[in-house]
């Protein structure tokens, strides 16, 4: 500690300074293979992880140089620049987003999108994601929220506050402790590199990958990454000879990446070294002096162009996709579509670029004094006009952004709720003659008043009862399976119990079982568990489900019996997405018979058609032309009940098709009696599943089942 260190500490870095053309140019390529492989191939290109892997490089390289000089890292005046630079484009972005999707999107998505972009301008959106990912009903395999490529800015913006602190201690550990530069930043970011990829291993290969893709801690290795090659740039550089071909083997291995990898499987695992790799490659390479290098290309006059526009380009071109694919019904334009839908995006990111980035970004930059003679000291004078330079105004370019973006949002967010109040209130009256659902099948074509209900929030209509009270009178043996129970009582304590089990499918006819149990005196016990086919066998490939999921299987059976219900219901088919291949639930009929020969009579209910599109959003979408919603039952179920055989083996087992509830004369529509069919791609909302109940009571009576009888 003896002495004061004398600056620069290294005096034979290599490094230069100096604007890198071609790493600009290595920028915008890496964003446009984001953009082009979004819409003309629907695949994600590893781009984005390269484009972290850039903002750490260079971060790095000025933090470490200011460290190297004596020069204080300043990390409020850093974030203030650095926030002034991001904010107006991208907060621009997300109210244009949610003004767009007033009249591009669903009304029902509206209160999800507004979240989404609260979420985005405090930059926690990718943990938002990452918790909706591992929530089963939050999912939906063909609705994306126009904002959520705003992930990857909410994970940069998380790195550009830690990193300057992480390197404040390495100034004290440098200046105040004398400890070597390079070999402690290389122990601290070497540290913080192999932790995160150990656990981006560990999480991309668990059940919870879909959390890990936006987990910041298992993408901290990345820009750990781009500060360990900001370290390496500092000390070697590649031979001459070598700098050629290692500069077109990078920018192969990064166009070809989302090729060859399953990006959004397999990210952000060990596989996303692929592109990092790439990517470092070609900085390695740097300027080659070569006619065929790979430095021409990338800082050539378009590619430098591009990169201008590059942080505006990958704002826009989501919404605008997302836009396109839902007013069209079409998952990917074909490559004209596609490159209209390019270049208008770089159309309106240079309007964006033009007008608002550069203006905002320039307050401050410059300052000149209109005074003639200074009413106070030069000194002070300096001071002043620095700190209204570095912090005043930057923070007013910051405030200004927040207010008006969150007057916006706030005013949106009041809207739709008000919207969506009303509208909850008309999804309860589903059955009702403005609302009829299946009740209206075979009454003809009717004019209705209003226009079909649900419009709110699609996952409030799922019918599962909320788990958490099987608790007191109705305890479980299992504890394990507390979470996954839920009840409903409709008599005494003692009453018969109806028990629902099974996965998601079982959980939305609780709008169905629970009219049934309260016109019986009956008490439901919902105790479905979503993802998890009853038996575990059902599972495409059993032995890779959820640990949950297991456990759920090895406790169910044995719950069951020992709190012995009057009445089983489970599904007894299963239907597929992209056929008509409907089959009877495997191993099902061995778990009927350990029921059935308990006493415990059964309730098969035949699967609903799934579809590959949201049904939801097309209904609320095409109100005028619904047939692009629909499909004839031939292409969506079997031709007669596969389980017909097993129902006929068995005296306690009671079967419940209601095909023709939801493919009337043949036609599985998305919009039946003005309620709409389906809360997504496979499950049937709770407004019409509840108007499916009398066609369910007599199909239960036609087979003699008497649940005064069993009462009894």
């Amino acid at each position: 500690m003896a002495g004061t260190p004398k600056y620069p500490l290294n005096r034979h870095w290599l490094e230069t300074r100096g604007f890198r053309p071609e790493i600009q140019g290595l920028r915008a390529l890496a964003l446009f293979l984001v953009v082009s492989y979004h819409i003309w191939f629907g695949r994600v290109s590893g781009g984005v992880d390269v484009f972290l892997f850039i903002s750490a490089f260079l971060l790095s390289l000025s933090s470490l140089r200011k460290i190297n000089e004596g020069k204080p890292i300043a990390p409020v005046k850093y974030w203030l620049h650095v926030f002034q630079r991001l904010i107006p484009a991208a907060f621009t972005v997300v109210v244009g987003t949610v003004l767009g999707s007033f009249f591009f999107l669903s009304p029902a998505r509206m209160m999800s999108i507004v979240q989404d972009a609260i979420a985005s301008i405090f930059y926690f959106l990718n943990w938002r994601l990452a918790f909706n990912a591992v929530d089963y009903y939050a999912q939906d395999a063909s609705t994306k929220t126009p904002l959520q490529h705003f992930w990857s800015l909410s994970m940069q913006g998380q790195i550009f506050i830690l990193w300057p602190l992480i390197f404040v201690v390495l100034a004290l550990l440098a200046r105040r402790y004398r400890l070597p530069l390079l070999p402690t930043a290389l122990a601290i970011f070497g540290f913080l590199f192999a932790i995160s990829l150990s656990f981006s291993v560990y999480e991309t290969y668990s059940p919870a990958q879909g959390f890990a893709y936006f987990d910041t801690r298992a993408r901290l290795w990345e820009f750990a990454g781009g500060t360990l090659l900001a370290i390496l740039s500092f000390v070697w550089k590649a031979p001459e000879r070598l700098r050629v071909p290692a500069g077109w083997i990078g920018l192969l291995g990064l166009v070809s990446c989302g090729f060859v990898l399953p990006v959004e499987q397999a990210f952000p695992g060990f596989l996303a070294l692929w592109p990092l790799c790439s990517a470092a490659l070609v900085i390695l390479a740097g300027q080659t002096n070569s006619a065929v290098g790979v430095d021409r290309l990338l800082s050539s006059r378009p590619m430098l162009k591009l990169g201008d526009i590059s942080y505006a380009l990958y704002l826009v071109h989501w919404p605008v996709f997302i836009f396109y694919s839902s007013s069209t019904h079409q998952e990917h334009p074909n490559f004209w579509m596609g490159s209209a839908l390019i270049l208008l995006s770089m159309a309106i990111a240079w309007c964006i670029h033009r007008f608002i980035e550069q203006p905002l970004r320039r307050i401050g930059t410059t300052q000149k004094s209109t005074s003639r003679v200074a009413p106070y000291p030069k000194k002070k004078q300096l001071l002043t006009s620095m700190a209204v330079k570095n912090y005043v105004l930057p923070a007013g370019v910051i405030l200004a952004c927040f207010v008006v973006a969150g007057s916006a949002l706030v005013g949106a967010k009041s809207h739709v709720q008000a919207k969506n109040d009303e509208l909850a209130g008309l999804a309860e009256i589903a059955g009702s003659d403005d609302f009829p659902g299946a009740l209206a099948i075979g009454q003809g074509n009717t004019e209705y008043r209003h226009e079909p209900i649900p419009q709110s929030d699609p996952h409030s209509q799922y019918a599962g009862i909320p788990s958490g009270s099987c608790v007191g009178d109705f305890a479980l043996k299992h504890s394990e399976l507390a979470g996954n129970c839920g009840v409903e009582v409709h008599g005494e304590t003692s009453s018969p119990k109806i028990i629902l089990v099974g996965a998601s499918h079982v959980g939305q006819s609780e709008a169905i079982y629970g009219q049934l149990a309260e016109d019986h005196g009956f008490n439901l016990m919902d105790m479905h568990m979503g993802a998890c086919r009853f038996p575990i066998e059902a599972e495409p490939h059993p032995d890779q489900a959820s640990d949950a999921c297991k456990t759920y299987d090895s406790l169910i059976m044995d719950e069951v019996l020992y709190q012995h219900p009057a009445v089983v219901g489970l599904m007894i088919t299963q239907t597929d997405p992209q056929t008509n291949q409907e089959v009877v639930v495997n191993e099902l009929e061995g778990k009927i018979k350990q029921f059935t020969d308990a006493g415990i009579k059964v309730i098969g209910l035949r699967d609903n058609p799934r579809w590959t599109q949201n049904m939801f959003d097309c209904a609320l979408t095409s109100l005028s032309d619904l047939d692009r919603c629909s499909a004839d039952v031939s292409a969506k179920m079997a031709e007669k009940n596969p389980a017909q055989s097993l129902i006929e083996s068995n005296d306690l087992l009671y079967s419940v098709d209601l095909t023709s509830q939801y493919c009337p004369e043949g036609v599985c529509e998305a919009v039946i009696g003005n309620v709409v069919v389906y809360m997504d791609d496979n499950h049937i909302s709770k407004a019409y599943g509840s108007t499916t109940y009398r066609e369910f009571l007599r199909q239960l009576e036609e087979q003699g089942l008497d649940l005064m009888e069993t009462q009894n």
